[in-house]
Parts: structure tokens; C-alpha cells; sequence
């Protein structure tokens, strides 16, 4: 997401398939933790000197106007379970994966 709207690398394929979904009708969804994750990413790039606050307050709007489901889990422990089956010692990676696996997506 945040190549999505920035001046990323990957900005313009990251653009692309975005498009196609839309153009596919696909309802894309995110656990509610990619508002953070997102926010993090933002922050970071400020602190680093590749972007401005002013340039993160757009860049918040243009994010807050994707078309995406977010998704509470919750306190769910099989999030830790999926985390810790992967050998990972943080869940943020296993709470899009749950997400996936309840919403029957192909992974």
C-alpha cells in the first residue's frame, strides 16, 4: 500500500494491479493491523528524510479512499498458533494469513 502512493520503485506495477483487480471486481481485504503497519512505514520514510508530513497528510487521505475491508480478529490465538507453526517470532505475518484462511482466500 504505501508503494502504492509513494514514489516507490515498484509504484507503477504496484498500481497495475490494482487496477486489474478493480477491473476484475475483487474485494480486496486487510486486517485492521495494515493501518498500522502502514502508519509505521510512513513514519519511518519521514524520519529518514524521504518524505514530508505534508506529504503524509495526502498520502493518509489517498489510503483512507482504497477500496479495502478491513478486519478485526481480535485477541484470536490461532494467530499465535500459525506464528509459531512458522517458526516466527512475531504473529504480524500470521494475522494476514488467518485472515486469509477465514475468508477462504487462495493463499
Amino acid at each position: 500500500m504505501v508503494a502504492l502512493v509513494t514514489q516507490h520503485l515498484h509504484r507503477e506495477a504496484v498500481y497495475r494491479q490494482f487496477e486489474h483487480w478493480a477491473d476484475q471486481g475483487a474485494t480486496l481485504h486487510a486486517p485492521d493491523l495494515a493501518y498500522s503497519e502502514v502508519t509505521n512505514a510512513l513514519t519511518r520514510m519521514i524520519s529518514a528524510g524521504l518524505f514530508s508530513r505534508e506529504q503524509s497528510q495526502a498520502v493518509c487521505k489517498e489510503l483512507a479512499g482504497l477500496l479495502i475491508r478491513y478486519h478485526s480478529l481480535g485477541f484470536d490465538s490461532s494467530v499465535i498458533k500459525v506464528a509459531l507453526q512458522l517458526g516466527r517470532k512475531s504473529a504480524y505475518d500470521a494475522v494476514y494469513l488467518v485472515l486469509a484462511e477465514r475468508l477462504g482466500a487462495e493463499l
